[in-house]
């Protein structure tokens, strides 16, 4: 990662390592430019050292850029690993990994570095699950991780942050027991600003992070199209907080408010835009973000915003660790347009009833409780003879 991406997540993910292996030295492999975002993230341990590597940033559309990119990846992880087992380290944990570089990982681990521990972390696995609209290079995506899952090894784990993407790659065979575990995206809570302080008039409707079609963010511009009166009126806006890919080019109108770039907003622009909403809106649909861990959700909870969502797995387990819904699920995109127009005549009444749910939805995402479930994915890991990770 470069700048801000992954930031929150891989922030929280150290002081998670930190707090398992209190008595270890920790060395960071990352950029510098996005080292400096992680000690945005509260205090970094003093055990922890930093050192850089090179990353090239993404570029869309340039396959050239996209194979030097793949080759730096695959450099960085064969000189990690050499560097790992002369220092006989305890545990080589890999925060990101692309399917290609995982594949690479897999083989090391099967038949290079075969004691070395590895606990590589799984984000999107959605690729895994064919689709209609899926990409050509996706479906090659998904071919080097069912082959990277096929390189058994006693010394290498999987963590996953959704229990439906554990059940799935226990269910189709790609995983054993044994070798995957589950612990909650964990997440950096710092106090807010009380939400009842924020302006009730104008209702704020936020799509929160990437805007792209496989989010069904295109749905967005047309519920804000649907509503251009009240917005019109200024009861209403519909504010997309975050970068738009270039794919959603044919679904953009001026009824959504946007920052008119393709760049990553700055994490203080982004912030900033998040103490603004009321409501944040997710399109996903029925088996959208089914395995995958949604870092936009994680930000809503962060800056206690109410849920409004299509109903899925994704959000069913979500809804379940509050005793108090953190928000409205909808059976369909016709029903969602429909609570909208509930909810701008009877927001008052309304809103303050999701807001008690954050209290438990940042316990259980607290750096704390998943210290407790990451934990397990390293029991039986401990060597009181190695003292590097």
């Amino acid at each position: 990662m470069m700048d801000a991406m992954h930031a929150p997540f891989n922030a929280a993910m150290l002081q998670v390592i930190a707090q398992l292996y209190p008595k270890y030295r920790l060395t960071v492999y990352t950029h510098s430019s996005h080292y400096r975002y992680l000690q945005g993230y509260g205090d970094i341990p003093a055990q922890v050292h930093h050192q850089p590597i090179w990353v090239l940033p993404f570029r869309t559309g340039n396959k050239f850029w996209w194979l030097c990119k793949l080759l730096v990846e695959l450099c960085v992880i064969t000189r990690l690993l050499i560097r790992a087992r002369r220092r006989q380290t305890a545990l080589v944990y890999f925060a990101f990994l692309s399917p290609i570089g995982q594949y690479l990982v897999s083989f090391y681990s099967r038949y290079v570095f075969r004691k070395q521990h590895l606990l590589v972390q799984l984000h999107g696995l959605d690729i895994l699950t064919p689709a209609p609209h899926q990409k050509k290079i996706d479906r090659i995506y998904a071919w080097f991780i069912k082959k990277a899952f096929a390189f058994r090894c006693t010394h290498k784990r999987y963590l996953v942050m959704e229990k439906s993407a554990m059940k799935f790659l226990l269910h189709k065979g790609y995983l054993s027991s044994d070798t995957i575990s589950y612990a909650p995206h964990p997440y950096h809570f710092v106090k807010q600003q009380p939400v009842e302080s924020r302006p009730s008039h104008p209702l704020v409707f936020a799509h929160l992070g990437i805007a792209r079609l496989s989010k069904q963010s295109h749905l967005f511009f047309k519920l804000a199209a649907a509503f251009s009166e009240d917005i019109s009126q200024g009861r209403v806006i519909f504010r997309l907080v975050g970068q738009v890919l270039p794919e959603m080019a044919p679904y953009l109108n001026d009824f959504v408010e946007r920052a008119h770039t393709t760049d990553m907003l700055s994490p203080a622009d982004y912030r900033e835009a998040l103490s603004t909403a009321h409501y944040a809106i997710f399109c996903y649909d029925v088996d959208g973000y089914e395995l995958t861990s949604s870092g936009a959700v994680m930000d809503a909870i962060a800056a206690r915003i109410p849920m409004l969502a299509i109903q899925n797995s994704l959000f069913l387990q979500l809804f379940n660790q509050s005793k108090e819904p953190p928000g409205i699920l909808y059976p369909s995109y016709e029903d969602l347009q429909e609570g909208l127009k509930k909810l701008i005549a009877q927001h008052q009444d309304i809103y303050p009833r999701f807001l008690p749910a954050f209290d438990d939805l940042q316990h259980y995402y607290s750096i704390d409780h998943v210290v407790a479930y990451t934990k397990e994915a390293i029991a039986g890991w401990e060597d009181v003879h190695r003292n590097d990770c």
